[in-house]
């Protein structure tokens, strides 16, 4: 859940680096938002997916950002999300070790 937070917290810092973990535990978390709010709105009988877009839209910064940050982890520029097929293959790829222009090797400071 820390992982889930910290994005939240860090929703607009594009710098620096995201691990792997920090990465796929935040999108595994957002998934499962997504979908108890179109189950919410579902239940609700709304006209509108009201509860489901009102958190896609506040949760787009984060998604964004967490992935640059992964990126950067990688060893590689965060314009690489938008690029299909190759941004999942790197978003997989491990993290560069030790200090890269980006920023120190997060995997160290927790050893």
């Amino acid at each position: 859940m820390n992982h889930y937070i910290d994005a939240f917290k860090r929703y607009f810092d594009v710098q620096g680096r995201s691990t792997r973990m920090q990465y796929w535990m935040f999108y595994l978390l957002n998934l499962i938002a997504i979908f108890v709010f179109a189950i919410l709105d579902a239940s609700l009988n709304l006209d509108s997916p009201f509860f489901y877009m009102a958190y896609v839209l506040v949760s787009f910064i984060p998604v964004v950002t967490v992935g640059v940050r992964r990126m950067h982890d990688s060893g590689r520029s965060g314009w690489w999300l938008i690029v299909p097929i190759v941004n999942l293959v790197f978003l997989c790829a491990s993290s560069q070790v030790g200090k890269n222009e980006y920023g120190e090797d997060v995997n160290a400071v927790f050893q």
